[in-house]
C-alpha cells in the first residue's frame, strides 16, 4: 500500500537507512583491512565461480589494494544512499 501512495514512513527510512550505514560500515572496514595488509580475498557469487574453475579466491599487491579501495569508496556510497534516502525521501518520493 506504502509503494502506491508514494510515501514511506519515518520508521521505514530510517531502517533502510541503518541497514544502509551498516552495509557502508563493513565494507569500508573490509577494505581498510585489504589496503592495510595488501590481500584480499573473493567471497560470493564469484568465489564459486573461481572454486569451479579451478582459480585461487585470494588476491595480493596492487590488486588487493585496488579492491580494498573499491571496498571503502562503495562503503562511502551506501552510507550516503542511507544518509540520502534518511533525510529526502518524502521529497524524493
Amino acid at each position: 500500500m506504502l509503494a502506491q501512495t508514494g510515501e514511506t514512513s519515518l520508521a521505514t527510512r530510517l531502517g533502510v537507512a541503518a541497514i544502509a550505514v551498516l552495509i557502508g560500515v563493513v565494507l569500508i572496514a573490509t577494505g581498510i583491512a585489504n589496503v592495510r595488509t595488501r590481500t584480499a580475498q573473493e567471497s560470493g557469487g564469484r568465489r564459486l565461480v573461481n572454486r569451479a574453475a579451478g582459480r585461487d579466491n585470494t588476491y595480493s599487491g596492487g590488486s588487493a589494494m585496488a579492491l580494498g579501495v573499491l571496498r571503502i569508496v562503495m562503503g562511502i556510497a551506501a552510507i550516503g544512499f542511507g544518509v540520502v534516502f534518511a533525510v529526502l525521501g518524502p521529497v524524493l518520493a
